[in-house]
C-alpha cells in the first residue's frame, strides 16, 4: 500500500520528492536543449565544456526546495488528514532467483490538491528562466508520483518570477578552523 506521509498536521510531501521529480525532468530538459541545431558547439570556456553538458548535475547543484514538507491542501487551503481514495492496479514482479508473478497494488490519491512549494534555483549563464519553464512544462505534462506511466498525478502549475536573493554571503571555514 502506498500512501502519504502524514504528521499532526495532515498529510504532505517530501519538499527531497518534489526535488527529485524536478531532477528528472532537467534530465529530459537537458538533452532536448543538447541536441537543438541552435545550442550546438556552443563552447564555454570558463567550464571547458558544452553550455549545456550535464544539465541535470547544474540543476541539482542549484537547487533546492525550502520546505521539507509540503502538505496537500484542498482548492480552499484546508489541509487534507485522509486520502480521498485509493486506487488499485496489478502490478507484474519478480524477485531475484524467483518465478513471475502478480500481485495487486493499492495506491492513495487526494483529488483535487494543491501542493505549495518554494524552489530555490539560482539561475545564471548556464541556467536560465526559459530553462526552468521548459523544466515544469514536461514535468507537468508527465506527472508527479506514484502511476505517472499512468498518466495519474498530471498538474497545472504557476512559475512566478524570478527574486533576487538578499542573503548575505556566508564565509566558508575549513575543518581545520581556515578560511576557505
Amino acid at each position: 500500500w502506498l500512501g502519504f506521509d502524514e504528521d499532526e498536521r495532515g498529510l504532505f510531501v517530501r519538499g527531497a520528492n518534489l526535488r527529485s521529480h524536478l531532477k528528472d525532468a532537467a534530465a529530459i530538459i537537458g538533452q532536448e536543449f543538447r541536441e537543438a541545431p541552435s545550442l550546438k558547439n556552443k563552447f564555454d570556456p570558463k567550464f571547458g565544456c558544452d553550455q549545456v553538458q550535464a544539465f541535470k548535475q547544474r540543476v541539482a547543484d542549484r537547487m533546492r526546495v525550502a520546505k521539507d514538507r509540503l502538505y496537500i491542501e484542498r482548492p480552499d487551503g484546508t489541509v487534507y488528514t485522509e486520502p480521498s481514495g485509493y486506487r488499485r492496479a496489478v502490478m507484474h514482479v519478480q524477485p531475484p532467483g524467483q518465478m513471475p508473478r502478480s500481485c495487486i497494488k493499492l495506491v492513495d490519491y487526494c483529488e483535487p490538491a494543491v501542493l505549495r512549494a518554494t524552489v530555490l534555483i539560482m539561475l545564471g549563464r548556464t541556467l536560465s528562466y526559459e530553462h526552468l519553464r521548459a523544466m515544469f512544462a514536461w514535468s507537468a505534462e508527465q506527472g508527479f508520483g506514484q502511476d505517472r506511466q499512468l498518466q495519474y498525478g498530471r498538474y497545472r502549475y504557476v512559475l512566478g518570477e524570478p527574486v533576487e536573493c538578499q542573503a548575505e554571503p556566508r564565509r566558508i571555514v575549513r575543518a581545520d578552523g581556515k578560511p576557505d
